[in-house]
């Protein structure tokens, strides 16, 4: 009887350690399962997000969740199915430059997990202080840059060769024509959006878009009533007189602005403290102001020293665009202030035309200590950007040719002069990433 019963007890505890066995081997397949699946998802994000980048980032390039797309991926007993979303509208199509949202579900095993992340993208303004697509040239012994330059082409220097910045020169897909321990070649030419394909992916008919409708009637200029606005105060400015149909920006358009006699508008070195750099103020002169907004042109001729351009950037952007068939050179010879020094995202200008655009004569543009962007890709290929003259600029220059010259510096600022809404070249910033249910927002 006893054996009967050790018998017994001992197939009890042989059976249950069995289904203790056969349960722990379970729980750590499906643990595994699952860890196989968020794995299998995670290369389902990574998959979508190199798709993205196949390129110029596109709404083309992506799997869009909205247009019942999905990148849908099967290897044996794994599977993986991606799409995306508008980061921030997620019942509408992605597009560039939007943040994109990506969902990826990941199956192994039988198990199935959902991840989302949310991608940023990196701005096309973010790596450069300097670059010419075909060429970059500095001509005197006292100009260079502070920050990274680069070409597609080739870099010459008529005196400080490699030393003309404190960062790296890169050459894309062309042999280095410079020597020095920073000097770096990259494999491939760097991409550059032209500006008719910025301007047609944030306008219905692009450039045409703006030159029939723009922020030119908006332009403003001080009041000339010194009883009612003795300071020369921005809340009391009034309309400036353009319209939207005016489309060359001359010194005669700063003939009718009452000249500043507000001191605070001196240089700060001069004890200036309000709309002023390090060198340079809105005092003295004759001045127009720019709101929020977005501005075309097709002829600049602003040579005066007594003109200045107040860009009142502190609610919101200001881009000025330049267009049209015209081949003649544009001039920008004036002073450029903010109103908000430390707003460098929210100034930008965009040159289209296959022209020479020309900044020169001490210009302190936007000033020391205000970041500005100045972008002339065209899809010609031939925008040139000629900075000279003591000029000091505080920001990035992009162009297809670019010179620098006459003692001019362009100093980057840390982190780069990106902003909200830039053109985008690729995705690769993960702001965030999390787990969901499937089938839940």
């Amino acid at each position: 009887m006893q054996s009967l019963v050790f018998s017994v007890v001992s197939g009890t505890l042989l059976a249950g350690a069995g289904s203790l066995v056969v349960s722990h081997r379970i729980r750590a397949e499906a643990e595994r399962g699952f860890s196989k699946a968020v794995y299998v998802a995670e290369s389902g994000l990574q998959a979508e997000i190199e798709s993205i980048n196949d390129g110029p980032p596109t709404a083309e390039s992506a799997h869009q969740a909205f247009l019942g797309q999905s990148l849908d991926v099967s290897s044996e007993d794994e599977r993986y199915v991606v799409s995306v979303k508008d980061a921030e509208e997620v019942d509408k199509a992605w597009a560039p430059p939007n943040d994109v949202l990506v969902e990826s579900l990941g199956v192994a095993h039988g198990v199935s997990r959902m991840i989302q992340a949310r991608v940023k993208g990196r701005s096309v303004f973010a790596d450069y202080a300097l670059f010419g697509i075909d060429s970059l040239t500095f001509n005197g012994s006292g100009s260079g840059t502070n920050g990274d330059i680069g070409t597609n082409g080739t870099i010459s220097a008529s005196a400080t060769g490699s030393s003309v910045t404190t960062g790296k020169i890169v050459f894309h897909g062309s042999n280095p024509s410079l020597n020095g321990a920073n000097v770096y070649r990259e494999p491939d030419p760097y991409w550059w959006p032209s500006v008719e394909t910025i301007a047609a992916s944030q306008f219905a008919s692009g450039l045409n878009t703006l030159k029939q409708s723009n922020s030119n009637a908006n332009i403003l200029r001080f009041n000339d009533n010194r009883y009612l606005d003795p300071n020369f105060e921005l809340a009391w400015a009034e309309n400036a007189g353009l319209t939207w149909s005016d489309v060359a920006l001359t010194n005669q358009h700063f003939s009718e602005p009452v000249t500043n006699e507000n001191g605070r508008d001196k240089p700060k070195n001069q004890g200036g403290k309000r709309y002023s750099s390090t060198t340079d103020g809105v005092f003295e002169k004759n001045v127009l102001i720019f709101p929020p907004g977005d501005y075309y042109f097709e002829s600049l001729d602003v040579t005066s020293g007594q003109t200045a351009i107040l860009v009142d950037n502190r609610l919101g952007s200001v881009r000025i665009w330049v267009g049209g068939t015209g081949t003649g050179s544009d001039r920008l010879q004036t002073t450029i202030i903010f109103t908000n020094n430390n707003r460098m995202d929210r100034f930008r200008l965009y040159y289209a035309k296959r022209a020479e655009l020309r900044i020169a004569g001490n210009t302190d543009f936007p000033g020391l200590e205000v970041p500005g962007l100045i972008y002339a890709v065209n899809q010609t290929g031939d925008a040139t950007v000629d900075i000279s003259g003591n000029s000091y600029i505080t920001g990035s220059i992009i162009a297809n040719t670019l010179r620098i010259s006459g003692n001019s510096y362009v100093d980057f600022p840390a982190g780069g002069p990106a902003a909200l809404g830039d053109p985008v070249r690729r995705y690769d910033k993960i702001v965030w990433w999390r787990e969901v249910t499937p089938g839940v927002k």
